[in-house]
């Protein structure tokens, strides 16, 4: 039910509609922060239309809409998904106002607005119709906004091969700031909702960081009009469908349009990281959950496990498969289920349809596209994978057992399908991201294929999701790189990556301190800005569990850590 209040904007509502379609300020309550106006705005996701209108209100449950919405007479004009196909005055005085009729949807998807906004930012392609609306106040913080929103639908149509404006008949875009929005943004096709901070922008008083957000936020958003509204998961256990590729592309997508803004970095250290401590611990759920089947169990599963964990194995899924068919993947699984929903087995047919057509899985033995994705989807945790190198002959035994932060051993062990990307010192190339092999059992062994001394590195640029621990002349062979010339030869995602896996590894006791500060010890010359993200996340979790006291902590001192 949208919630008719000042300033107000949360799932649940705050005050009634005194009846379907009408908004009355002898129904509203007055907000903090937006005194001077009245405002009434929705926030369905995920089960609250059904608190505004009889509805099916389930994502599996898609219909036409037409609204109408009634509102007094000094209110500017009603927004909702659809431009307004008409008005009229009533007798009493109000204005009742009738909007084009929508795509096929799920009702978590429907928003209105009635307020007294503006479109403080307005495109210039009539025949392509976006536009920012906020507060009278807000005045052209919404141009920044506009300029890249339409720079990433753009991007979008391009990837996905499906142009927006044909979805619906008139289709437009528009984006509007709420102030003190709950749920920070919202996806409602054709009228997607933001908190203001993350959608307007000042470049003469806003922090450059917010810009950034700007980018990073507007791009989820629109990326939903595909991966959400076109196609939407058929129930909540299954949300990654919908999150996942949102997550994913709102920092691929914005790289692609914003690339200085280095989100193709960025994901490292603040999805796949994060991604991998929420689910390092036994309790941790699966992406697709069946256990969602109440309110409370849907609202926990907007999760880091759900956004995060779900884009960083779409991302590993991609480097598979090789980016041209992963794309070629993807347009298939949306043109064969569009204004419908999906399962994930939707997505998988989809994906190893074209698989088979390009060679791509060729050489990975009976590994199918359903086979692996369900090994990571389907159960919890990840892996952490022991590789112990025989420098001698060059032999590399791997082992696989599932991560535990606390302890490094999960009591419930498990084995994926992992793909593997491993490089060498002697031909460094951390640029081909193709898994050289798929291991699915407990031990593999593989052949480095030189003799001697020479570090080995496996998950280039992170591209798997999976720690790696290596025997300590490995690690030593690698510290000494790190020391040397050879420093930048290995990529800044591997060195984030030792970086974040060591300070793992000595939180769950499988290495000691010491010996993890030693072999990080190369961030003395270090300039890039995954490593250092990586580190700061390490070092600040140590630092919080030290006395004020305590002799380690002055020893952190002393080395310029805090």
């Amino acid at each position: 039910m949208p919630v008719i209040e000042s300033g107000t904007s949360t799932h649940k509502s705050t005050a009634p509609i005194t009846s379907p379609g009408i908004f009355d300020k002898s129904s509203v309550q007055v907000g903090p922060t937006y005194t001077d106006v009245w405002m009434g705005t929705t926030q369905f996701q995920p089960g609250h239309a059904r608190q505004a209108f009889p509805c099916y209100d389930e994502p599996g449950f898609k219909a036409y809409f037409d609204i109408t919405i009634i509102r007094e007479s000094d209110f500017s004009p009603t927004i909702s998904n659809m431009p307004m196909k008409s008005n009229r005055t009533l007798d009493n005085g109000r204005v009742a106002e009738t909007f084009l009729t929508t795509p096929l949807m799920s009702t978590y998807l429907i928003a209105f607005i009635v307020s007294h906004y503006d479109r403080i930012s307005d495109g210039n392609n009539v025949e392509r119709p976006f536009g920012i609306y906020a507060r009278k106040s807000a005045g052209r913080t919404g141009d920044y906004a506009l300029e890249v929103g339409e720079k990433l639908l753009n991007q979008m149509e391009v990837f996905t091969d499906i142009p927006y404006y044909t979805m619906a008949d008139k289709i437009d875009m528009k984006q509007a700031a709420i102030p003190d929005f709950s749920a920070g943004a919202m996806e409602n096709w054709g009228l997607l909702t933001y908190r203001e901070a993350l959608i307007l922008y000042d470049p003469l008083n806003t922090n450059h960081f917010y810009k950034q957000r700007v980018a990073n936020i507007v791009s989820h958003e629109i990326t939903h009009m595909w991966f959400g509204n076109l196609v939407t998961c058929a129930w909540w256990d299954n949300l990654w469908l919908n999150e996942g590729f949102a997550r994913y592309y709102q920092y691929y997508l914005t790289h692609m349009v914003e690339p200085e803004l280095g989100y193709d970095i960025r994901f490292i250290v603040e999805q796949v990281h994060q991604a991998m401590l929420s689910d390092s611990v036994d309790t941790a759920h699966s992406m697709t959950n069946p256990a969602v089947n109440d309110p409370s169990s849907v609202s926990s599963h907007f999760s880091v496990i759900t956004y995060a964990r779900g884009a960083s194995i779409l991302r590993m899924t991609q480097h598979f498969l090789g980016n041209a068919t992963y794309v070629k993947g993807l347009r298939k699984y949306l043109k064969a289920r569009a204004f419908n929903v999906a399962e994930p087995h939707h997505l998988f047919e989809s994906l190893d349809a074209v698989a088979a057509e390009d060679g791509s899985l060729a050489g990975y033995g009976n590994i199918t596209i359903d086979s692996y994705f369900r090994s990571w989807s389907e159960k919890a945790g990840h892996p952490v994978l022991t590789v112990e190198i025989n420098q001698r002959t060059g032999e590399m035994v791997v082992t696989q057992d599932r991560w535990e932060r606390d302890t490094g051993v999960s009591n419930q062990p498990s084995l994926w399908d992992i793909p593997i990307t491993w490089t060498r010192a002697g031909v460094a190339d951390f640029e081909n991201l193709k898994p050289s092999q798929v291991i699915t059992g407990k031990t593999t062994s593989i052949k480095r294929g030189t003799l001697g001394l020479e570090w080995v590195i496996f998950n280039k640029q992170e591209s798997g999701f999976y720690k790696v621990n290596y025997d300590y002349t490995n690690w030593a062979l690698i510290t000494r790189a790190l020391r040397g010339a050879e420093r930048t030869v290995i990529h800044e995602l591997n060195r984030a990556q030792i970086v974040d896996d060591l300070f793992n590894f000595a939180r769950a006791g499988v290495m000691r301190y010491n010996r993890a500060l030693n072999i990080i010890s190369f961030l003395e010359f270090e300039d890039a800005y995954a490593p250092w993200i990586a580190a700061i996340t390490g070092f600040n979790f140590a630092l919080g569990r030290l006395a004020p006291d305590s002799e380690n902590l002055q020893k952190l001192k002393v080395y310029n850590i805090l």
